[in-house]
């Protein structure tokens, strides 16, 4: 069972990744280290990094191996980060990263 494609609350939006969310993924977090310090992959050091690492998790997606979310601030529109369910056999982990400018608001 997949979930949905985009979930919204109050404040944000979570919506299924796209290509073209890979400049800002770059921008705002995956190439910094303060943000990655306790995460368990590798700084990206470009753009085309996260674009390869998009693509990844498309597939993942349609595959119904792990359902990652782009985390949307409604108001404006930028993005704070991902937040992902992987399921394995009758269990669910949850992962997330935010960027530094989204730290500490609740």
């Amino acid at each position: 069972m997949k979930p949905p494609e985009q979930i919204e609350t109050e404040r944000l939006i979570l919506r299924k990744p796209r290509m073209d969310d890979a400049p800002a993924i770059f921008a705002g977090w995956v190439q910094d280290p303060e943000v990655a310090r306790h995460l368990t992959w590798r700084l990206h050091e470009n753009v085309e990094t996260t674009t390869a690492m998009l693509e990844r998790v498309v597939a993942a997606w349609e595959q119904g191996l792990r359902f990652p979310f782009v985390i949307v601030d409604k108001n404006t529109h930028q993005l704070a980060g991902m937040i992902e369910i992987r399921m394995e056999s009758h269990k669910a982990e949850l992962g997330y990263v935010l960027a530094k400018d989204f730290w500490g608001k609740g």
